[in-house]
């Protein structure tokens, strides 16, 4: 890798803000993803191509999508343990 802005800070970067979003799906993703696999009978299965989200997906799109299942489990395991 070679930096072609060495004189910028992390916070200066045009990119930084995608960085923190890509960070928050991907936990977002693994939290769903653990809950997954500790459900009795259900798997994770792999994307197929040309599926609801075909190959073009929006950043934030994604990001709102992963929320709202994570907002969604984390709803559903609080009525469970209640």
């Amino acid at each position: 890798f070679e930096d072609l802005n060495p004189h910028q800070s992390a916070f200066q970067r045009s990119f930084t803000t995608d960085v923190k979003v890509c960070d928050e799906i991907q936990r977002g993703l693994r939290f769903l993803r653990l809950q997954i696999e500790a459900t009795e009978n259900m798997a994770v299965t792999d994307l197929q191509p040309g599926g609801k989200w075909g190959l073009e997906v929006r950043l934030d799109d994604l990001g709102n999508h992963v929320k709202s299942l994570e907002l969604s489990l984390v709803e559903m395991n609080s009525h469970w343990d209640a």
